[in-house]
């Protein structure tokens, strides 16, 4: 700003402060001598008047300012760049969002089913069911309100005396948008029947068609505790937990294309093993 005085009142210019332009009165007395006001010589005693001083007001320091507020319409921002997240744990079709052109889409395959054992004389203890694949696909170029076609793998069902159910198959295909489908296959079922300690747990699902892709955890292979289910990539969904005891089921896959724990016996029951946990497919934008 400039500090050197009123110039114009212009934006930025500052005026120094002032006081109005007056005068003030003292008493003079001559048996001392000559007294001076202002240069110039009081000869008589008596009440006098000082030179007046000042300009042609009394004000303080003032600044010529403009003060700007900038406001943004949040309903400018929120329909020109929309974001979201829908969650498909069921299959069904996703329309694409007005003012969208690209999409986040995660894909994840059912868990498998842990194995099962039948009544025998000797202890058994079967294996655990893999874990469901998991991908990761942007979508670019697609179109407000068209399709895409949705499905979510179911998870596998445990073994009754046999090995468990593998995992359902999730994936993104073309609806009225033409795309690659994208695809995630569920975990295989864990190894059951009239099996020992070192039963093997189910292979872990694959994924095919995004920019990444992880395979699920392999289930576990039985051996003092049964075989514990497989988990997904970022634990979307985790497996269920060995099972420490014979003679009772295993413990389900937990959230999404966790695998579920194989079971066992000590020659007196028969017992089922747990169930993979369903997939799911994510879209976000």
């Amino acid at each position: 700003m400039n500090t050197g005085g009123n110039t114009g009142d212009a934006v930025g210019s500052v005026q120094t402060d002032q006081y109005r332009s007056h005068t003030h009165t003292v008493t003079v007395g001559t048996s001392a001598g000559t007294a001076f006001l202002n240069g110039n010589t009081a000869t008589s005693s008596g009440t006098k008047a000082t030179d007046a001083s000042g300009g042609n007001e009394t004000r303080p320091i003032n600044a010529n300012v403009i003060y700007c507020v900038v406001t943004t319409s949040l309903a400018t921002v929120t329909n020109s760049n929309p974001h979201g997240m829908q969650i498909f744990t069921s299959s069904g079709t996703f329309t694409i969002p007005a003012g969208v052109t690209s999409v986040k889409v995660t894909v994840v395959g059912g868990g498998g089913g842990g194995g099962g054992v039948g009544t025998v004389s000797a202890t058994k203890r079967a294996g655990g069911g893999g874990g469901g694949g998991y991908t990761e696909k942007i979508l670019t170029g697609i179109t407000p309100g068209l399709t895409l076609s949705v499905s979510v793998g179911a998870g596998g069902s445990g073994g009754n005396q046999v090995s468990g159910g593998s995992g359902g198959t999730s994936s993104v295909s073309s609806g009225t948008q033409t795309i690659t489908t994208i695809s995630s296959t569920g975990g295989a079922g864990g190894t059951g029947g009239n099996v020992t300690t070192g039963a093997p747990g189910g292979a872990g699902g694959t994924g095919s068609g995004g920019d990444f892709s992880v395979s699920g955890q392999a289930g576990g292979i039985s051996g003092t505790v049964t075989g514990s289910g497989g988990s997904t990539f970022k634990f979307i969904g985790i497996g269920g937990f060995a099972y420490p005891l014979d003679n009772g089921n295993g413990n389900s896959g937990v959230g999404y294309g966790g695998g579920g724990s194989g079971t066992g016996n000590s020659g007196v029951n028969s017992s089922i093993g747990a169930s993979g946990s369903s997939g799911i497919v994510m879209f976000e934008w």
